[in-house]
């Protein structure tokens, strides 16, 4: 007679239930869908509000969102409950430079190559942190570290003459949709390397450093923005070019950059088909 426990339905203790929801956060974000992977975390985080494995997919699931604030919120709770290990404060040294917190990345960094040089993201955040803080020399070697730790991961910076650019920027303004190239029209354009913080940090929650374009002055309340356009466009040629790109790379993430700053500034809400009309290049 075969045994009712066997036929019978599953039961699972506690534990068990923990680990398979965790292994669906882990799921999603291979997957590429960090809203599920966070879904997942928080309901281990409401049975388990010290739940370190939840916490660091949290962590990771801001940071894929852009949700940075979220994201060091987390890693500072893993660094708290385990100083000494080291991919807490690798993911805190990431969320603290989107957070435009350069001199609290710099210092997460600086320990982080102290305690393992041979991990590449430790110089990375190190060099960006250093540049961004006026360090150019010292940026040059931490990225360097970083290229010669993961060569792939971390490719060198690639300059790219004022003549590509010019060109980079005239064929994206070619590909946008009619109606968003006549909104660029009459706006002037200005080249910067990369952002200043104190322009990152004038909005709430701050702009990700990241960021390849911004659009000076804000839209009227009342009136029609399409014809009340910004009083320039900011495009940053670091952010651009990293990781450094030919120049179809390059045409395509300006597209990209222009069609999300114009949807944003004209409050249009229907832009996934506009968005997905230009997939990446090989």
């Amino acid at each position: 007679m075969p045994d009712d426990a066997a036929t019978g339905p599953w039961i699972f203790d506690a534990e068990t239930l923990l680990a398979l929801r965790l292994e669906k956060a882990h799921k999603a974000l291979e997957d590429r869908k960090p809203h599920q992977a966070l879904v997942e975390a928080e309901e281990l985080l409401e049975e388990d509000p010290f739940h370190l494995g939840a916490l660091a997919v949290v962590g990771r699931a801001g940071l894929e969102m852009g949700d940075a604030m979220l994201a060091a919120e987390a890693f500072e709770r893993l660094v708290d409950a385990d100083p000494t290990t080291i991919e807490p404060r690798i993911g805190l040294a990431a969320a603290r430079f989107e957070t435009v917190d350069f001199p609290a990345s710099l210092a997460l960094a600086n320990q982080v190559v102290a305690a393992a040089p041979e991990r590449a993201e430790g110089w990375y955040y190190r060099g960006l942190s250093q540049q961004r803080l006026g360090d150019t020399a010292g940026a040059r070697v931490s990225l360097e570290r970083a290229h010669a730790a993961a060569p792939d991961g971390y490719p060198l910076p690639k300059s790219v003459g004022a003549r590509t650019w010019r060109v980079v920027l005239k064929s994206a303004l070619a590909s946008l949709p009619g109606p968003v190239r006549s909104f660029y029209g009459p706006v002037p354009f200005r080249w910067e390397n990369l952002p200043e913080a104190s322009r990152l940090l004038a909005t709430d929650p701050p702009t990700s450093p990241f960021i390849s374009l911004l659009l000076q002055g804000a839209p009227a309340e009342e009136g029609d923005p399409w014809t009340q356009r910004p009083d320039r466009a900011v495009l940053f040629r670091d952010n651009l070019n990293w990781p450094p790109g030919n120049v179809d790379t390059l045409v395509w993430r300006l597209r990209q950059a222009l069609l999300a700053e114009a949807i944003h500034w004209l409050g249009i809400e229907d832009t996934e088909d506009w968005l997905a009309n230009s997939p990446p290049p090989p």
